[in-house]
């Protein structure tokens, strides 16, 4: 409804329990203050006038159809109340029912082909996220807990629970509440003052609490979750008498307020009889444990309490257990909260329902009652990740002891090695839908910047933190970016964090904590521990002058500063120059065998070949060849301090000349050999073998032979392929050196199992992980140990070698970070994982694209009478002078685009018959060029999307950077006017885009986000910078929203819009001027041939400038006209000469 209001589109709410007995359609027309004589077809006719002037139809929407009298009023009349409005079809008829009732309500005559149902589950699938929602439109602060009873996630349950606390004056859910007993306490509380206050009844009295109490009661004597209607309303009247006054009826009040539902049951005779139970199963279950336990357990001596022959053992250990296995739960977790016992310790032999029932129950307890007997027991039920999966679910409880302080203190004990066979392995096998890891995952995510006590935000900060030692891509994406929602807005948890993880000796992991770290800091929601945070990291990376082999982390670290920096929140202990590259480390790497290589062996299947490093690697494998490679090869094989960058044949012939120098006879002989093998090869480049080929081969061996291994190494590396290729070639090819791919390869190779990645610990784990090189969703273990030696390796290489960038040109270039390279694999500023952009899709109409042509099919001859018409021809001024409705603050669009398009049928053929579209584009120039450039700009058709000029954003930069980042400070934007794009003066573009696309190396997104961006110069000319990476905008110094993309936030066409006051405030500061261009075309296809088939297209362009008395609009047409032959495809006859002469181009 609220969808339809703000769309401006008619539509009408009724309340079901508002009607009774009677005649549907006259109720509502009394309801809405209409004359008594009118009639219902006159109703249903205006309303379908109107549906049909919006272009839509008119929705009457009946809600909940079986409250109150429903089973009275509409087994008979339903078909008739429909039936009446069949003749109107510009009006919808929405009902809703609840399904118990729908059986009872809605007679078999209305079967899914009359009256078409859809089954609407709550807030089940994504009930986190649909609370969460609620909770926001009610200004309840959401719970600050990650696993809430599953009744929080009832709308119902929810309701109550909120509208206690909104009498009460309240706004959020008492802090600490956990463990189901303390929250069905907190539920019944809500009810029993609701009810209480509703009918002004005596607290003291505690008349509804009694009337509970008593219909908890009648379910424990009958041994079963129902009860006859009769026989409450009997106990209830006793309680307090109604005087069949529907406002006194406890019955008819506990069924409003939703904690009692009565319930039509088919009884063995046949007959439907109403019962009464409580709506919510465990709370039914809860109170009934709870009065037992109150009347029979003996908290001297527990044991006896559950005895043969005691009410309770026949309960729990009856031969009808699985009965009351609900029951049994609620027991499991009251009893140690009551008496410290759990009950699997009851008896020595136990069923398969009190197994599951403890188990249950350690998620549902007070987490305080979660003890070494508790954890004793655990272990003696659960399998290792089932144990694995309970202390993940009790991470974040600060009550219990087995918390994350204890994971991470058995965790940081171990090896990466040894915690990678069996944590991060376990991690690899998570990451669905509602399993515990997802299950903190999506709360940090959601909630991460809402209300949680310090305690918990510092024990989720720690679990998360361990989710990043995994190499499933999908769970270390998300939990980096959980791990950034929770810090947004702790910068201090997020320092004392990487103060914790300090000393961790997995780089796997520091590298994400502060990737995590750094885009908390960018979502700019506070200043509050930026510094501190800078500080930090200052002290664990820079401050020594040699930070961690991971050129990931250093960048990540860099990005703090600089953004601390940005902020003006840098403390003055902080030597910048310490946090430039280059920095200090080893140099040169090893030099690496092939027999080092070579011994890296793998079993497969009774076969001994090269491990899985070694194939992925080093043999040419896809890490190799489209990581390694295209990584190192952009370094030159000198130091950093060289002058120029060297060829490749020089430095070999540097080689060949020192070792000529200092060769042995028996190593200068060897060589002759090879040269001469490989004079006799001439140069051949291909991998041919061939009798010349083996002979050098075999000539390089024996040469090997007479050098130290340190010697061989540096001749492969540097002179190898000269002699091979080049030297006796009669075309030799010299180029810009670069550092050698093998030894790169080999060096990471070693690395990797240097790191601890052994065949005989992992190989059998990783079997079943994908090999397709496009699916990196969960990677080997192995991955993760040879990124770390590529990490390791580019860091190494920044600090010493001449960086020359891509290509084999010869021109040293500056080494600023990661981007130069690639190496980022994901955004940890970008929260939110998709967007509603879809390039040509139709959406509905909205405020910011305030049109909606209705294309309907129609014969050829009428679509060439609309594209000669102004109809659907989308460019005026209500396309630029927006409105919110909401706020009623004004907008302008610098960039927008929509699009319509009509299919249908000709003949037997579907296509598209009808298209139109429109773009909005800004360029804002000097005040003085305006008037020139609207004469230049009016002449010209711009529907080409670059015949204006926007500003390119590199997408290796993170959202979060843009536009502050300093190397985005120096970029030239203004476009001089050329014959390009027909201008006599320069522009700026107002503009730039984000894209995030859905696959490669990022898993944290769910479809692809495309995000419209201020361009640079604009937001700093309106102090503009990002604010939440979750819903992103651009705010100003006041923390105002002045600049943002609508369909980052809600359904509709993707649009770039400005604060109109600011923006136009900014202009006139600046002495600059805006002009605004909206092109678009409107075109005729199809035909029975719709590939022949065209009927032409209009091209507008109108050309807008805001002036005093509104926009003022300079307007330019042209037409493409379709061949004959075209013409005759879509008439699907041949043409008159009449129509070729008026529609065909001669």
């Amino acid at each position: 409804m609220e969808h339809q209001i703000h769309a401006n589109r008619p539509a009408l709410l009724v309340l079901g329990s508002a009607l009774v007995e009677g005649e549907p359609w006259k109720q509502i027309m009394a309801q809405l203050d209409m004359a008594p004589d009118l009639q219902g077809k006159h109703f249903l006719g205006s309303l379908d006038a109107a549906g049909q002037a919006a272009g839509v139809r008119a929705i009457i929407c009946i809600d909940a159809i079986n409250e109150r009298h429903g089973t009275d009023i509409w087994p008979d009349r339903l078909a008739a109340f429909l039936k009446m409005a069949e003749p109107f079809p510009h009006v919808g008829i929405v009902l809703s029912c609840r399904s118990t009732y729908v059986q009872h309500v809605v007679p078999d005559s209305l079967d899914d082909d009359r009256l078409a149902r859809v089954t609407h589950q709550g807030f089940a699938g994504r009930g986190g996220e649909a609370a969460n929602v609620y909770l926001a439109k009610r200004g309840i602060v959401r719970p600050g807990a990650p696993n809430l009873v599953p009744e929080f996630q009832n709308p119902l349950f929810l309701k109550t629970c909120c509208d206690f606390l909104e009498k009460e004056g309240r706004n959020e859910l008492p802090r600490g509440l956990r463990g189901v007993s303390a929250i069905f306490g907190f539920y019944n509380e809500a009810v029993v003052r609701s009810v209480t206050r509703r009918m002004k009844l005596d607290p003291h009295l505690a008349l509804v609490s009694t009337a509970l109490a008593r219909f908890t009661n009648i379910l424990v004597n009958r041994g079963e979750g129902y009860a006859p209607k009769t026989d409450v309303i009997a106990a209830f009247e006793a309680v307090l008498p109604s005087g069949g006054s529907l406002e006194k009826s406890l019955l008819s009040q506990f069924e409003s307020e939703g904690v009692l539902a009565i319930e039509l049951i088919r009884e063995d005779d046949d007959k439907i009889v109403p019962m009464v139970r409580f709506t919510f199963e465990r709370y039914s279950d809860h109170a009934i444990a709870a009065r037992l336990i109150g009347e029979y357990l003996n908290t001297e001596d527990v044991k006896a309490s559950f005895a043969d022959g005691t009410v309770l053992a026949g309960l729990v250990f009856g031969e009808e257990y699985y009965r009351v296995a609900g029951i049994i739960e609620a027991i499991a977790i009251q009893l140690p909260e009551r008496c410290g016992v759990e009950i699997v310790d009851l008896r020595p032999e136990i069923n398969w329902a009190i197994r599951q029932a403890f188990l249950d129950s350690l998620l549902w307890r007070e987490q305080r009652f979660f003890t070494d007997r508790t954890f004793e027991c655990l272990r003696h039920f659960e399998n290792d990740d089932g144990i694995r999966d309970l202390l993940i679910s009790v991470a974040t409880e600060p009550d219990n002891k087995f918390n994350a302080l204890y994971m991470h203190e058995h965790l940081s004990a171990r090896s990466m090695p040894e915690r990678d066979a069996n944590w991060s392995v376990f991690l690899n096998d998570r990451g669905s839908e509602d399993d515990p890891v997802e299950v903190v995952i999506s709360w940090a995510m959601q909630n991460g910047m809402g209300t949680i006590d310090d305690d918990r935000a510092k024990l989720a900060a720690i679990t998360l933190s361990w989710f990043l030692t995994t190499s499933h891509r999908a769970v270390r994406d998300k939990a980096t970016k959980a791990l950034a929602s929770l810090l947004a807005t702790r910068l201090a948890l997020a320092a004392s964090t990487l103060r914790l993880f300090a000393e961790a000796n997995d780089l796997y992991l520091r590298e994400r904590l502060f990737a995590a770290a750094y885009g908390a800091a960018l979502q700019g929601k506070t200043a509050d521990g930026l510094s501190e945070l800078a500080a930090t990291t200052y002290a664990l990376i820079f401050a020594a002058g040699d930070p961690p082999l991971n050129e990931l982390l250093r960048d990540h670290a860099r990005g703090i500063i600089a953004y601390a920096e940005f902020r003006e929140q840098l403390p003055p202990s902080i030597d910048l120059a310490k946090v430039h590259p280059p920095y200090k480390s080893p140099w040169p790497i090893e030099y690496v065998s092939k027999a080092k290589i070579e011994s890296y062996k793998q079993n497969y299947n009774g076969a001994y070949y090269g491990d899985a490093i070694v194939s992925s690697a080093v043999n040419d494998g896809d890490f190799a060849r489209y990581v390694i490679d295209h990584t190192i090869d952009k370094w030159a094989p000198v130091s950093i301090d060289a002058e120029n960058c060297p060829s490749a044949h020089s430095l070999a012939r540097d080689w060949l000349g020192r070792f000529i120098v200092q060769a042995s006879a028996e190593q200068l002989t060897a060589f002759e050999a090879v040269a001469e093998a490989a004079r006799a090869c001439g140069g051949d480049l291909s991998y041919k073998e061939t009798p010349e080929r083996a002979a050098l081969k075999a000539a390089e061996k024996a040469f090997q032979a007479t050098l130290p291994p340190q010697e061989w190494e540096e001749y492969r590396v540097t002179a190898q392929a000269f002699v091979r290729h080049s030297l006796y070639s009669e075309q030799p090819h010299d180029y810009s050196a670069r550092f050698n791919r093998g030894w790169g390869r080999r060096w990471i190779c070693m690395r990797a199992h240097e790191l601890g990645w052994t065949q005989e610990r992992f190989s059998k784990l990783e079997r079943g992980y994908s090999g397709d090189r496009h699916e990196h969703r969960v990677e080997r273990i192995g991955k993760k140990y040879q990124w770390l030696a590529l990490r390791e390796l580019v860091a190494r290489m920044a600090d010493n070698l001449l960086f020359m960038g891509q290509g084999y040109g010869d021109e040293r270039l500056p080494y600023e970070g990661a981007r130069d390279v690639g190496l980022r694999d994901m955004d940890p500023s970008l929260l939110v994982t998709k967007t509603h952009y879809d390039g040509w899709k139709q959406w509905d109409r909205t405020w910011w694209v305030p049109v909606q042509p209705r294309l309907r099919q129609v014969e050829p001859l009428e679509r060439l009478a609309w594209l000669d018409s102004d109809s659907d021809l989308l460019n005026d001024a209500s396309l630029i002078d927006l409105i919110d409705p909401k706020t009623k603050r004004r907008w302008l669009p610098l960039h927008s685009f929509a699009s319509w398009r009509q299919p249908g049928l000709d003949g037997d053929n579907k296509s598209m018959q009808r298209e139109t579209w429109y773009r909005v584009t800004c360029i804002v120039l000097v005040k003085g060029d305006a008037a020139k450039a609207k004469e230049d700009l009016s002449s010209q058709i711009l529907v080409d999307p670059h015949a204006l000029p926007e500003f390119h954003l590199d997408s290796s930069y993170f959202l979060g950077e843009y536009p502050w980042h300093p190397t985005l400070q120096d970029q030239d934007d203004w476009v001089g006017g050329d014959g390009w794009n027909s201008l006599s003066v320069s522009l700026r573009p107002t503009t730039s885009h984000y894209l995030s696309e859905r696959g490669g190396y990022d898993y944290s997104v769910d479809e692809t986000v495309r995000i419209e961006l201020p361009a640079p110069w604009l937001a700093k000319a309106m102090g503009l910078r990002l604010q939440d990476g979750q819903k992103p905008t651009f705010v100003d110094t006041d923390g105002e929203v002045r600049f943002f993309d609508p369909s980052v936030i809600e359904p509709g066409n993707q649009a770039a819009l400005v604060d109109r006051g600011a923006f136009l405030e900014m202009l006139d500061r600046e002495g600059l001027a805006a002009i605004w261009v909206v092109a678009g075309e409107k075109g005729v296809f199809g035909g029975k041939d719709p590939h022949r088939g065209f009927g032409g297209r209009v091209l507008h362009t109108g050309v807008y400038t805001l002036e005093t008395e509104g926009f003022v609009r300079s307007m330019h047409f042209d037409r493409e006209k379709p061949s004959a032959e075209q013409l005759e495809g879509l008439l699907g006859v041949a043409p008159t000469e009449e129509l070729l002469s008026r529609y065909a181009r001669g």
